[in-house]
């Protein structure tokens, strides 16, 4: 089974590399150092236009996944956007105080998202609901992002196994959070299909044209790491082989 290799990208520029140089996804975001947020319309638009299966982060704003009524309403204007441009899915979560999940919410999102992918992100691995994945399956989500820990999937590979082997046939387990060459091995181990990694890093210049995103508050330029790509891309497919 060939593994979907998921792009993070926090700007056009680097979605739009990550098209040319053939991720297979892209989940489309802003702003990295908070673990990203939701990104801009003008964004979306671009990604639109890009022949590629691309995913979309909502979330309002950093911090916890405890959402208000008019947070939960942005959310769903959000997604609404993302159906009229036929995007291929959304990645989004909601929890309660208590570490539980947000049903209500999920529920709306749910109802809201008829149509596109829906895809639980890592607030999941912050819920204390032990029966997490039932309820989710329940909802009519198709997949989670996760990396097994609050930490990264070094720290959560028992736990990304224990989700595949009990959920695979119900839920995509998408892998993320700390991903690198030093563990990718262990992942495809484990039978996980699908596997996300940030591919930016700050600088000036590529051989692609079109990093072209510059951070507001830094003045910093994220590019495209061309060198990390080549590094896990080549490996997962070296391993599939």
């Amino acid at each position: 089974m060939r593994t979907t290799i998921e792009i993070c990208a926090s700007s056009m520029g680097v979605a739009k590399a990550a098209y040319k140089i053939g991720a297979d996804r892209i989940e489309i975001c802003h702003d990295l150092s908070v673990g990203g947020v939701t990104p801009s319309y003008e964004t979306l638009e671009v990604c639109s236009q890009l022949d590629i299966p691309t995913r979309v982060l909502i979330r309002p704003r950093s911090g916890d996944f405890v959402y208000s009524e008019k947070e939960v309403e942005q959310m769903l204007s959000d997604i609404q956007e993302c159906k009229e441009l036929d995007l291929e899915g959304i990645v989004i979560g909601a929890l309660l105080n208590d570490g539980t999940l947000d049903i209500p919410a999920l529920k709306k999102f749910r109802h809201a998202s008829s149509g596109l992918k829906l895809i639980f992100h890592r607030g999941i691995d912050h819920c204390e609901d032990e029966g997490k994945f039932e309820r989710i399956i329940d909802l009519g989500f198709d997949g989670i992002l996760s990396s097994g820990s609050i930490e990264n999937v070094r720290l959560g590979m028992d736990a990304l196994q224990r989700s595949q082997d009990k959920y695979g046939d119900d839920l995509e387990i998408v892998a993320g959070g700390g991903v690198s060459a030093t563990n990718v091995n262990d992942l495809l181990q484990i039978g996980i299909p699908s596997i996300h990694f940030s591919c930016q890093k700050l600088g000036t210049e590529t051989s692609l044209s079109f990093n072209e995103y510059a951070n507001e508050s830094s003045g910093n330029k994220h590019i495209f790491d061309m060198e990390k790509w080549q590094l896990i891309s080549n490996l997962i497919r070296s391993l599939e082989a």
